[in-house]
């Protein structure tokens, strides 16, 4: 007798079954079909060797450089800000505003404290003396300070003229007309500034 290439006991529902030969048979839920396909045999598994872990990437370095770039960015314009604050605050101070040598006590009292602190005779710049031309310099200098920070013309004809009268000390003979010329440019710059104490 031949045997059946059907399975014996059906199975319960339908789907595909193996039939015994080697191939799959659809069961429909009450019999066998004649619907076959081929039994796909799978390959045996083999597991594959382990592969090497990566490391992981590098941080991202683009939101540390961006949270530089911004508090860069940031303290510049705080710089920035201060420098206009300062800028702004001298514009609008007393002094820039071209106050007068007259009604300015404040630079009347630091010109005589100037003119006071090196004193400086009329004879003694006549005879062109080491400790003239040493006064009359330090004279122009303190003068030349002053008036660039009260921005006062009258001042800066004054330490003008004061320069003056250290440049003729060094340059010229004593009793020299040029040196006399810088002596009455002194006393006309002292009248007009309003600072007596600064005369020769």
């Amino acid at each position: 007798m031949l045997r059946s290439r059907r399975p014996t006991r059906p199975p319960q529902r339908p789907g595909w079954y193996p039939d015994g030969s080697g191939w799959l048979r659809y069961f429909d839920g009450h019999g066998w079909t004649e619907l076959v396909r081929e039994r796909l045999v799978l390959a045996e598994f083999r597991p594959q060797p382990p592969v090497a872990e990566r490391p992981p990437h590098p941080a991202s370095t683009s939101r540390p450089r961006q949270g530089v770039r911004i508090a860069s960015i940031v303290l510049a314009c705080v710089l920035l800000g201060g420098v206009v604050l300062q800028l702004v605050a001298l514009t609008l101070s007393p002094r820039s505003q071209g106050s007068s040598v007259i009604s300015d006590r404040e630079v009347l009292v630091l010109a005589r404290h100037a003119c006071e602190d090196s004193p400086v005779g009329q004879a003694a710049i006549v005879a062109s003396s080491k400790a003239a031309r040493s006064a009359a310099a330090s004279r122009a200098a303190r003068l030349t300070q002053l008036a660039s920070e009260a921005h006062l013309e009258a001042l800066d004809d004054l330490a003008a003229a004061w320069s003056n009268v250290a440049v003729a000390l060094v340059q010229a003979a004593p009793r020299s007309a040029s040196l006399r010329a810088a002596i009455d440019a002194v006393n006309t710059a002292a009248s007009g500034a309003h600072v007596a104490s600064c005369r020769a």
